[in-house]
């Protein structure tokens, strides 16, 4: 009984996540986000990346800076195998105990 985990990360798209705040915050955040993300189109790409070249110990980011937008590539996990055992584990006791 093999489990597998596909893990990506599609960056940060422009949405309407600054709604509640006041008016003079929106307009700065509109312009911000304008600037440094993508629209949902690109933003989709990592994650059909992720679901169609799945290999072992493969992740995939935006190629942009700090990983917010931009095109996807493949990078190395920055976990370990134990940690993987661990949070296997973990997920074995939340199984058990509460029915998940």
């Amino acid at each position: 009984d093999k489990k597998q985990a596909y893990v990506n990360h599609p960056g940060i798209t422009s949405t309407n996540i600054y709604g509640e705040f006041a008016p003079f915050i929106k307009k700065i955040a509109q312009k911000v986000l304008y600037l440094i993300t993508d629209g949902a189109n690109i933003t989709s790409l990592t994650i059909l990346k992720g679901f169609t070249s799945i290999k072992d110990n493969e992740y995939f980011v935006p190629r942009g800076p700090f990983h917010i937008a931009g095109l996807p590539k493949s990078v190395k996990p920055l976990f370990s195998e134990k940690n993987v055992k661990e949070a296997l584990e973990l997920i074995r006791i939340l199984e058990e105990n509460y029915e998940i």
